[in-house]
């Protein structure tokens, strides 16, 4: 097998450390958005389920208002249909929050050992396959497609399928690599520049901020109790909402929600 054997000088080392940092914190950014769905999913899902439910609310009041401004009694056919469309991208996003809640739960945690063994894997197979260290992957649809394998076996650490996917990788690169390369970053300093930006800019936002709140119980019972109130804040609109449609219907004439 003919390798690529790039540059070695400390632009390029710092270039590669850079690369591999960042694929490093953004798979610690997914599990720590796993960890916060975990502990605060329940009651973000509660809280958007009740927004949700308010929305229905004001869009009925809407619907039925401008049905009697035109001295019609409201359709109920319509109105679904109305609430449906007007409602739809909070509906999906709800559907969205449900599932990433039910995917944070089946998380598998693994152990330290297991967890070295697979950034060990998971370094060495990014140095042959990240696209910006090897060109090879950028005109190879298969090794583009082992390079998202790998990082999805890193992101779920699992271990089972990078050990496998280092023989595929190794397969793949033998029969790509046709001629010895020397590998040149052009403009590596700004490239540089901007990996470091991306980093910083990664630590200073969420889900990166999430594990400094995570870590501190007096923080993690703070937002509980704030996700209690906008709860409670919630049902009591809900309520005034209930008040304002009786009052906009005639009388003999109600509105049976269905729970979400």
């Amino acid at each position: 097998m003919n390798d690529i054997f790039p540059i070695r000088d400390a632009c390029y080392d710092r270039y590669e450390e850079l690369l591999l940092r960042k694929n490093d914190l953004k798979k610690e950014c997914l599990h720590l958005e796993e960890e916060y769905t975990r502990v605060f999913g329940e009651q973000v899902i509660s809280v958007f389920k009740k927004k949700v439910e308010c929305a229905k609310k004001k869009k009925t009041i809407e619907f039925c208002q401008a049905s009697l401004n035109r001295g019609q009694m409201p359709d109920e056919s319509e109105l679904r249909l109305f609430i449906q469309r007007e409602t739809a991208a909070l509906q999906n996003h709800l559907e969205q929050m449900l599932t990433e809640y039910e995917q944070a739960n089946d998380f598998t945690e693994v152990t330290q050992a297991e967890m070295t063994k697979i950034r060990t894997i998971y370094r060495k197979l990014a140095k042959k396959l990240h696209p910006d260290i090897n060109p090879l992957v950028k005109d190879s649809e298969a090794l583009q497609n082992l390079w998202h394998d790998v990082l999805s076996a890193y992101n779920r650490n699992d271990l089972k399928d990078l050990r496998e996917l280092e023989v595929l990788v190794t397969k793949a690169l033998s029969e790509a690599s046709g001629e010895t390369l020397v590998l040149i970053i052009p403009d590596i300093d700004e490239k540089i520049l901007a990996l470091e930006e991306e980093i910083q800019h990664i630590m200073d936002t969420d889900p990166y901020q999430f594990k400094f709140l995570l870590l501190d119980d007096d923080a993690v019972n703070a937002r509980k109790e704030e996700l209690e109130s906008e709860l409670k804040t919630y049902q009591e609109y809900s309520a005034q909402l209930d008040a304002i449609l009786a009052d906009t219907l005639p009388e003999g004439v109600y509105i049976i929600w269905e729970t979400i």
